[in-house]
C-alpha cells in the first residue's frame, strides 16, 4: 500500500517505543491513526504528539489481551471512522529468565498479550477488512527472537515464534 491519505490506520502498543514511532510515521505518510495502548494516557499522548504536527490521531485505552476490549474498540472505530486499511499488531511485553525460573503467570501474561493479542485483534478487525474489499494490510510485529531461540527468553521467543507462524498462515 504506497498511498495512505484518507486511510485509517490502527496500531496496537502505539503508547511508547516501536508503537509510537510506527503510528507516527503512518501519520506523515498521510494516514489518520489510531494509536491505542492499555496506558490510557500513554495512547493518548501519542495521538496528542500527531495532532501537535497537524495530523489526525485519535488516542483510545485498549488491552490487546483482553479480546472483549478488543472487540469494543474495533466496534467503536469501525462506527465512526470506518475500516482500518492498516493493522499494526505490535502490543508486546518482555519478559526474561530461565525456564525453570519462569513462573506461570509470567507465561501466561506473555502468550495473552504477545500471541493471542494478534490474534484477538486479527478475529476483531480482519472480518471489515475482507468485506471492503479494497487494498488493506496487517502489519504482525515479531522479532528476531522469532526466527531462533536464545537463552534466558524462551517465553518472549515462544511468542513470536508463534506471531510469525500465525502471520504465514494468514498470509
Amino acid at each position: 500500500m504506497k498511498e495512505l491519505a484518507d486511510k485509517i490506520a490502527l496500531v496496537t502498543g502505539a503508547g511508547s517505543g516501536i508503537g509510537r514511532a510506527t503510528a507516527q510515521a503512518l501519520a506523515g505518510a498521510g494516514a489518520t491513526v489510531v494509536a491505542t495502548d492499555c496506558d490510557a494516557g500513554a495512547a493518548a499522548e501519542t495521538a496528542a504528539i500527531i495532532q501537535a504536527g497537524g495530523l489526525t490521531a485519535y488516542g483510545i485505552e485498549m488491552d490487546v489481551s483482553k479480546p472483549p476490549q478488543v472487540r469494543q474498540v474495533a466496534s467503536q472505530v469501525l462506527a465512526t471512522l470506518g475500516c482500518p486499511g492498516v493493522l499494526v499488531n505490535n502490543a508486546g511485553i518482555s519478559v526474561g529468565g530461565l525456564f525453570l525460573d519462569s513462573s506461570e503467570e509470567a507465561w501466561d501474561r506473555i502468550i495473552s498479550i504477545n500471541l493471542m493479542g494478534v490474534v484477538h485483534c486479527c478475529r476483531a478487525f480482519l472480518p471489515a477488512m475482507v468485506e471492503q474489499a479494497r487494498p488493506a494490510h496487517i502489519v504482525n510485529v515479531s522479532s528476531l527472537l522469532g526466527f531462533t531461540g536464545m537463552r534466558g527468553v524462551s517465553a518472549y521467543c515462544t511468542t513470536k515464534f508463534g506471531v510469525l507462524g500465525f502471520s504465514e498462515s494468514l498470509r
